[in-house]
C-alpha cells in the first residue's frame, strides 16, 4: 500500500522558542532587580522623611499586591489582547511610575506612584513573557525556563553594585530617573514576543492512503440518500417529494401516501366524533376541582417573569465562571495548590524586598548592603544553572521540587538570625542564594504542570489575586512586629512559618492522596 506524507503544526519547542528565552531573561535583568532593590535605592530617603517600619512595609507590599489583585483580569485581558501587546503597554507603565516615584516626598505619594502605577505595569509584564515562554514551550519547558532564570539571575547580582555606584555620583533620585529609562530599553524584549502561529514547526506524519480515501471518499463515486431511493423505485412514475428531518428530499410513491392519507383521515374523524358524543368536555372542572384555587394569567405571567430573571441570572454567573475560569476553583487539587503558593510566595517577596533593610538593621552600609546581595545573587545564578539538571536526575514533579527548595529556604533565612560578622553574614547570604535558585526554577512551574495550557492565564490570574491579597494583609503585619519588636528577626521568623505552612499543606495532601490510591487499588480485586 502507498503512503503519502501529511503536515501536521506543533508548537516549537525550540527554535524561534530560544529567542523567547533571551527576550524574557534581559527583560527580568532590568525589571526584577529594580524592583527588589527599591529599598536599598530609598533607603536614605525613607529616613530623611521619618518613615516608620510599618509605613515601608506598606508601600512594599501595595506595590506587590495591587498588580497581583488586578491578575484576576489576565485571563479575560490575553483573550483580548496578545502578549507582545500587554507587555509593550507594561514598560511604559513602569517607567512612569518609576520615574515619578524618583519625585515622591510623602507616603501618600510612593503608594501612588510606586505601590500603584508601578505595580500595574510590573504585574502585566511579567505575566505576558511568562505566558510567551509557556506557549512556545512544551517538552522543554523545564530547560527553557531554567535557561531564562541563569539570564535573569545576572540582574540581581549587578544591580545592587550599579544602583550604589550611580548614588553616590547622581543621588538617590538621580539614580531613580536612569533606572527608569533604562527599563524604557525592555521595549526590544517585548517586540520580540510573536505570535506563537508565527513559528509553528511543521511535523511530517505518514498515513495510509486507503485509510485517508474510506475518511474523505470521492464525491464523484457515492450516491446520496435521494439517488438511492430513485434507483430502487424508477419503475414508478408518480413520486410525491417531501423534506423528512432536514435530510435529502426523499421520493415516496404516491399510492403509499393516498393510503397514509386516508388512514389519517379516518383517526381524526373518529376523534372528532368521540368528543361530540360525549355529554360534557368540562364535567370535571365543576366537580373535581370545585375546592381547588384557580389561577388567572396575571399569577401566570408572574411566574414567568420571576423564571426568567432567574434564568439571566443564571447565565450572568456562567458568563462570568467561563470568562474568568473559574471553575478551576472546583478542583481540590488546583486549590491546594492555589493557598500553598499564596502562603510560600508571600514570605519570600517579603523576604526578597526586605533583605536591604534586614542587612541594613545588621549595621551595613549602602556600599557592603550591595556586595552582600550580589553574593547571594551569584549564588542564585549557579543554583538556577544546575537545577534543571538536578530535577531531570531526581525524576520528580515539580511541585515537589519546590517542596524541597523550601524546606532549604526555611532552614538558611533562619541561619540569617544568627550570624555576626562580615564573613558569617557573607557565608549566610551565599547559602541563601543557593537555596533561592533552586526555589525560582521550580516555582514557575507548578501551575504550568498541573492546568492545560489554555487555562494557564486565568489559573496565574487568580493566583496572582490571592497573593495580592495576602501581600496586603502581610505587609502591616511585619511592619508592627519590626516597630515593636525594634529588630527583623521576627520578621524573618513570620516569613519562615508562611513557608512551613505550605510544606505541611502538600505533605498532609500527598499523604492522603497515596492512601486513596491505595484504597482503590484494594477494592478493584474485591469487586472482580
Amino acid at each position: 500500500m502507498s503512503r503519502r506524507p501529511m503536515q501536521k503544526e506543533q508548537i516549537p519547542d525550540g527554535g524561534y522558542g530560544w529567542i523567547i528565552v533571551a527576550a524574557f531573561g534581559t527583560n527580568n535583568i532590568i525589571v526584577i532587580p529594580i524592583m527588589q532593590n527599591f529599598s536599598l535605592l530609598f533607603r536614605d530617603v525613607f529616613k530623611d522623611l521619618n518613615m516608620s517600619a510599618t509605613d515601608i512595609s506598606t508601600i512594599v507590599n501595595v506595590n506587590s499586591a495591587f498588580g497581583l489583585i488586578l491578575g484576576l483580569f489576565n485571563g479575560p485581558l490575553f483573550k483580548k489582547f496578545s502578549y507582545r501587546q500587554v507587555s509593550l503597554v507594561s514598560v511604559i507603565l513602569m517607567f512612569t511610575g518609576l520615574l515619578l516615584t524618583s519625585t515622591a516626598n510623602s507616603f501618600h505619594e510612593f503608594i501612588m506612584y510606586y505601590g500603584v502605577i508601578n505595580s500595574i505595569g510590573y504585574s502585566l509584564n511579567l505575566t505576558s513573557f511568562t505566558l510567551a515562554l509557556n506557549t512556545y514551550f512544551s517538552k522543554r519547558r523545564n530547560l527553557a525556563t531554567g535557561f531564562s532564570s541563569v539570564v535573569t539571575g545576572f540582574g540581581p547580582v549587578i544591580m545592587p553594585i550599579l544602583i550604589s555606584f550611580l548614588i553616590s555620583y547622581y543621588g538617590v533620585r538621580g539614580t531613580a530617573m536612569i533606572l527608569s529609562a533604562l527599563i524604557l530599553h525592555c521595549m526590544t524584549g517585548a517586540l520580540l514576543l510573536h505570535p506563537v502561529k508565527w513559528h509553528y514547526r511543521k511535523v511530517e506524519e505518514t498515513t495510509i492512503e486507503k485509510e485517508l480515501e474510506l475518511l474523505n471518499p470521492p464525491l464523484n463515486e457515492t450516491k446520496t440518500l435521494k439517488e438511492e431511493i430513485e434507483d430502487e423505485d424508477e419503475q414508478d412514475e408518480d413520486f410525491d417529494v417531501d423534506l423528512v428531518h432536514g435530510l435529502e428530499k426523499v421520493k415516496i410513491p404516491a399510492k403509499k401516501m393516498e393510503n397514509f392519507d386516508k388512514a389519517r383521515g379516518s383517526f381524526f374523524a373518529s376523534k372528532i366524533s368521540l368528543h361530540e358524543k360525549a355529554p360534557d368536555a368540562t364535567w370535571w372542572r365543576k366537580e373535581s376541582n370545585a375546592g381547588l384555587p384557580t389561577y388567572n394569567a396575571s399569577q401566570y405571567s408572574v411566574k414567568q417573569e420571576k423564571k426568567t430573571k432567574k434564568k439571566d441570572s443564571q447565565q450572568w454567573i456562567s458568563k462570568i465562571v467561563k470568562l474568568f475560569d473559574l471553575d478551576l476553583l472546583q478542583d481540590p487539587g488546583y486549590r491546594i495548590i492555589w493557598f500553598g503558593m499564596s502562603l510560600a510566595f508571600t514570605g519570600e517577596i517579603n523576604f526578597a524586598l526586605m533583605t536591604p533593610l534586614i542587612l541594613g538593621d545588621l549595621g551595613w552600609s549602602v556600599g557592603e548592603t550591595a556586595t552582600l546581595m550580589s553574593s547571594l545573587a551569584f549564588a542564585d545564578i549557579i543554583m538556577r544553572f544546575f537545577s534543571p539538571f538536578i530535577g531531570d536526575a531526581v525524576k520528580l514533579p515539580a511541585k515537589q521540587m519546590y517542596m524541597i527548595s523550601l524546606v532549604f529556604l526555611t532552614i538558611t533565612r533562619s541561619s540569617l538570625t544568627f550570624v555576626s560578622g562580615w564573613t558569617q553574614t557573607l557565608i549566610a547570604c551565599s547559602i541563601i542564594g543557593l537555596a533561592k535558585g533552586f526555589r525560582t526554577v521550580y516555582m514557575g512551574l507548578v501551575i504550568p504542570s498541573y492546568v492545560p495550557l489554555e487555562k494557564l492565564a486565568s489559573a496565574t490570574g487568580l493566583q496572582t489575586v490571592l497573593n495580592g491579597l495576602f501581600l496586603l494583609a502581610a505587609g502591616p503585619i511585619l511592619g508592627f512586629i519590626r516597630d515593636k519588636s525594634g529588630s527583623y528577626n521576627p520578621c524573618i521568623y513570620f516569613i519562615t512559618s508562611l513557608s512551613m505552612m505550605t510544606i505541611i499543606l502538600w505533605s498532609i495532601e500527598m499523604i492522603l492522596n497515596r492512601h486513596k490510591v491505595k484504597d482503590e487499588a484494594n477494592e478493584e480485586p474485591t469487586e472482580s
